[in-house]
């Protein structure tokens, strides 16, 4: 029987030509552009945001010298940073050493008071190594001076990392002396006994019992 018009077959291939032809057309769109011109080659793809990532911020509660009381006196402030263990350790003592926002306070670092090194173990005590500036303004200072600038470190990381119960200050990868204000040959708990107000943050941990154990 010979063929009088197109195949069936054919009539089908033709149909699912078409309908991929007319597919591509529509993903080959022109885009318009800012200035009113089209812009050929752009597909109906989702467009990505080229906006940057919103920057993490955390708070923050440091520990300075009020200037009259001689104690300890918190300042809270907002800094561009994430919000990790090592990240709020690095932020808080660099913010300490940046020294306070009031009058009111003074700092008791010296603003070139680099961290050297610094971990933690797993039972929640932290390691932090500084510098020679730090032992040497440790060592032109009275017992109470000495105190203050001791516990204003280790106060203000425990308040600001959950998850450290006590903190060891070495100095140049040693043990630090046994001065006439404090020991420092031991990891050492919060003294917020020595804050003038003592009304606990949001991180404070007086709230987890850390305030238990002698400090000297």
């Amino acid at each position: 029987m010979g063929a009088t018009g197109p195949s069936l077959k054919a009539i089908v291939l033709l149909v699912l030509g078409l309908t991929g032809a007319v597919s591509a057309l529509v993903a080959y769109v022109r885009v318009p552009t800012a200035d009113g011109s089209r812009v050929r080659g752009v597909t109906n793809e989702p467009v990505r945001s080229l906006a940057p990532a919103p920057v993490e911020r955390q708070r923050l509660r440091l520990y300075f010298q009020a200037r009259e009381q001689g104690l300890l006196e918190a300042e809270e402030r907002e800094v561009a940073g994430g919000t990790g263990l090592g990240e709020r350790v690095r932020a808080s003592l660099a913010e300490l050493a940046r020294g306070p926002a009031a009058a009111s306070l003074q700092a008791l670092l010296p603003p070139e008071a680099p961290v050297r090194h610094g971990f933690f173990d797993a039972a929640g005590q932290a390691y932090v190594d500084f510098g020679a500036a730090v032992r040497t303004e440790l060592a032109g200072k009275d017992a109470e001076s000495q105190r203050l600038v001791v516990f204003s470190i280790v106060n203000t990381l425990l308040a600001n990392v959950e998850a450290l119960a006590a903190v060891q200050l070495l100095f140049e990868g040693s043990e630090g002396p046994r001065l006439p204000g404090v020991d420092l040959d031991r990891p050492l708990r919060a003294r917020f006994d020595l804050v003038r107000t003592a009304t606990p943050g949001p991180s404070d941990p007086a709230e987890a019992g850390l305030l238990e154990g002698p400090n000297t």
